[in-house]
């Protein structure tokens, strides 16, 4: 248990170092064998677009240091989960590499 308190202290502290303290990982719900942190979408790790939501991969861009976090939490070891409510997001699958 001591070492899984500080594996999410490490993730706050980069969380903070980064400037992203508002990323939306549900609790971080780590687990002792299967790590993972669950983030938002749009306006978290991708550009909100005004008005509207992502349709296409042309439209998806990440926002500052978040290309930098994830590399950081895969390291760690955790699994990245991205969610959002998005209707379009049900008829296609987005994949970014890193």
């Amino acid at each position: 248990m001591m070492r899984l308190n500080w594996q999410i202290r490490q993730v706050q502290l980069l969380l903070e170092r980064l400037g992203l303290q508002q990323l939306v990982w549900m609790d971080c719900l780590v687990m002792m064998l299967n790590k993972a942190i669950f983030l938002d979408r749009d306006g978290v790790i991708n550009k909100r677009l005004i008005g509207d939501y992502v349709k296409k991969i042309e439209e998806f861009e990440l926002l500052p240091n978040v290309r930098e976090a994830l590399i950081e939490f895969k390291k760690m070891g955790y699994l990245l989960i991205v969610v959002t409510n998005q209707q379009g997001s049900k008829q296609f699958l987005i994949f970014y590499n890193l």
